[in-house]
């Protein structure tokens, strides 16, 4: 339970806030300064070393941290990064040098907006899902018309019995 000391204040422990969408990765490798294209290994090294620090520690090395409002966000958040990209997604040490956290791309900012549709876009099914295949229509049709005819016909069947008068 290495990650406990960072969480745990005198109020009990601290959730981050899962509202952030791909946006966020930059922000938090950003604050870890993991955004110059470091290799997997020390991603993880830095990831470990800043989350296995006791809280006080934190806001001693971090003191610009307005309140200290956003640091005990950054240790659960970049372990979802990581543990996203690279048991989710699969990203090994040659493939992650092709990651880029940037804060703009083409002088716009990435927000919000993007990561949402982006993440919409992973919604979409990659091939149509299989259809049920049932009986055909026609054999359906069959099936009904003849229960309907058996019907009738043991109705007027009944109706020629009660009818039929043998004198």
């Amino acid at each position: 339970m290495l990650l406990c000391s960072v969480f745990w204040k005198e109020t009990g422990l601290i959730s981050p806030l899962l509202a952030q969408a791909f946006s966020g990765f930059y922000y938090t490798f950003y604050f870890l300064n993991l955004t110059n294209g470091q290799p997997l290994s020390v991603v993880n090294a830095t990831i470990w070393g800043f989350c296995t620090k006791g809280w006080k520690e934190l806001q001693a090395s971090f003191p610009q941290e307005e309140n200290h409002r956003r640091l005990h966000n950054y240790c659960p958040s970049a372990f979802y990064i990581l543990t996203l990209l690279h048991e989710g997604y699969k990203f090994d040490e040659q493939m992650w040098s092709n990651i880029h956290f940037r804060q703009k791309a083409a002088n716009t900012d990435i927000g919000w907006t993007l990561g949402y549709v982006l993440n919409l876009t992973n919604m979409i099914p990659a091939e149509a899902p299989e259809q049920v295949k049932g009986q055909q229509r026609g054999l359906w049709a069959a099936a009904i018309f003849c229960i309907v005819l058996t019907a009738a016909v043991a109705l007027v069947a009944i109706l020629v019995q009660c009818l039929w008068n043998p004198t």
